[in-house]
């Protein structure tokens, strides 16, 4: 059986695709919120790349430096019976594209 000329169009584009995924690299945002006043305060980034091995991913995290948690605000947040929120976001977007 012969391949016509649009299936070896799209097997090539498929290869192409597996080849690039492997190679992706994505990074996230990690901001957090204290309870519902709270405005987003950034806490680091989380990076997901291909491992050196089997073909297997590592997720790391770099913490942001300026990342300081409000002991004071995190008190009042548990005595309001507030909620700790973690927002994860895709490199590029920011906590105000988001509804926060």
């Amino acid at each position: 059986m012969f391949a016509t000329p649009s299936l070896l169009v799209v097997l090539v584009l498929s290869s192409i695709g597996c080849i690039n995924a492997l190679e992706a690299r994505k990074s996230y945002n990690l901001y957090h919120v204290l309870g519902n006043d709270s405005k987003p305060t950034p806490r680091g980034t989380i990076t997901i790349a291909p491992s050196d091995g089997e073909g297997s991913l590592v997720a790391t995290y770099h913490p942001d430096e300026s990342a300081q948690l409000d002991i004071s605000s995190f008190d009042s947040m548990v005595d309001s019976g507030g909620l700790y929120t973690l927002l994860v976001l895709e490199e590029g977007d920011s906590p105000s594209n988001n509804g926060h």
